[in-house]
């Protein structure tokens, strides 16, 4: 009885329709950024960030060194896009679910996946997964705008009545260090 059962387990799964096996593809080369205001592009590194980015360009001094921080507070203040292309093969462009995963932007920012707005970013501590399947191509372009945190939390401030302690940064969610600490620049 065993052996038969066995058989028709095997025969069972024999025809089962082959399944969509998960793939996995990590979008961290051949990315550039710019200051918005500007044409032309650079290098960057992602993960990573405006300053370190601006920083092995060698576009700004380091901010960890003497009062460098004090003449860097303009990043801040601008507004930043990274961009990637990538290629897809048909195997992949098959596939009946396709996601991008991000695992952190920082903080205010709008994600293009091909000129199609997919994702608007408010909070430094979320993920986020976006079903692009309908918009990938064999060649795509996934361009980052990432938004000065000052204009939302000047924003925020004017609809209160009243001042609260810690300045602006109390309406962003982001890492608190990022607005200066002993050990951290501003």
């Amino acid at each position: 009885m065993i052996k038969y059962l066995f058989i028709l387990v095997l025969v069972f799964f024999a025809c089962q329709p082959k399944q969509d096996v998960p793939i996995e593809m990590e979008l961290h080369k051949n990315w550039q950024f710019k200051n918005i205001k500007d044409n032309v592009w650079l290098n960057a590194t992602i993960p990573g960030n405006v300053h370190t980015d601006l920083l092995d360009n060698k576009i700004i001094e380091n901010p960890f060194i003497g009062n460098n921080e004090i003449k860097l507070q303009w990043i801040s203040e601008n507004d930043w896009e990274y961009k990637t292309q990538f290629s897809l093969d048909e195997e992949v462009l098959q596939k009946k679910h396709i996601e991008l995963n991000f695992e952190g932007l920082d903080t205010y920012g709008n994600v293009f996946l091909n000129d199609s707005l997919i994702l608007k970013s408010n909070n430094a501590f979320r993920q986020s997964k976006v079903d692009v399947k309908s918009i990938l191509k064999a060649e795509n372009e996934l361009r980052i705008v990432l938004k000065s945190t000052t204009k939302f939390e000047e924003r925020e401030k004017a609809k209160l009545p009243y001042e609260l302690p810690e300045g602006n940064r109390i309406f962003t969610r982001k890492a608190q260090f990022q607005y200066g600490w002993d050990w951290a620049p501003k």
